[in-house]
């Protein structure tokens, strides 16, 4: 099965390979540093986190946790797993050439 190019890879690739980061604070994260693309919302950006976890089956008991402002703490995952499924994508299509 080929899998599209994910949207918001070029956010997860600048979070910190050893920070813990939810969905929700992926979302915060790239509105604060202007990285959501044109379109797109902090909510969107969120869901769309939210199913990647999903999707790349993340251990259910995250890394540790976070607490966004305000908020309860929630699970958490390092950076470095976030970006794993993204760099190992770039790394298999390297060489690889579409016929188009």
């Amino acid at each position: 099965m080929k899998g599209r190019p994910m949207k918001y890879a070029h956010i997860l690739l600048q979070l910190k390979d050893d920070k813990l980061y939810a969905a929700s604070t992926i979302a915060q994260f790239a509105a604060s540093n202007d990285l959501l693309p044109e379109g797109s919302t902090a909510n969107k950006v969120r869901i769309a986190m939210g199913r990647f976890k999903q999707n790349h089956q993340f251990p259910k008991k995250g890394d540790g946790t976070v607490s966004p402002k305000g908020r309860n703490p929630i699970q958490a995952w390092f950076g470095w797993r976030w970006k794993a499924p993204i760099q190992e994508k770039q790394t298999k299509g390297r060489g690889h050439k579409d016929g188009g």
